[in-house]
């Protein structure tokens, strides 16, 4: 792809990344703007399954007003979330639909 390509970025919550079917419809239409000339961002979260593996560890997750509060020390099971779990799965499902992730 070449630098000058209009660039298409795309922020999912982490409860719109836990659905394979809104994931796999959203991969399609990211697709045809991949076909078209477009280079494509995606940038997701992953709050649920954060919460799952603090809670896993034993860490309480904490939130003030509707924000997480992520100690640094906690940073490895936000690291072990995002660029594990969630990313892994979304990688999946969009090579699922012809998608080079």
């Amino acid at each position: 792809m070449m630098a000058g390509q209009p660039l298409t970025v795309v922020k999912i919550g982490g409860r719109f990344a836990e659905d394979d079917s809104s994931i796999l419809s959203l991969a399609e239409e990211l697709k045809d703007l991949i076909l078209q000339g477009n280079r494509v961002l995606l940038v997701h979260g992953g709050g649920v399954v954060i919460s799952q593996i603090q809670e896993k560890y034993g860490v309480v997750p904490r939130f003030i007003q509707g924000l997480r509060q992520t100690a640094p020390e906690e940073m490895p099971l936000v690291d072990m979330a995002l660029a594990g779990l969630v990313n892994k799965r979304l990688v999946r499902l969009f090579i699922r639909t012809g998608i080079s992730a």
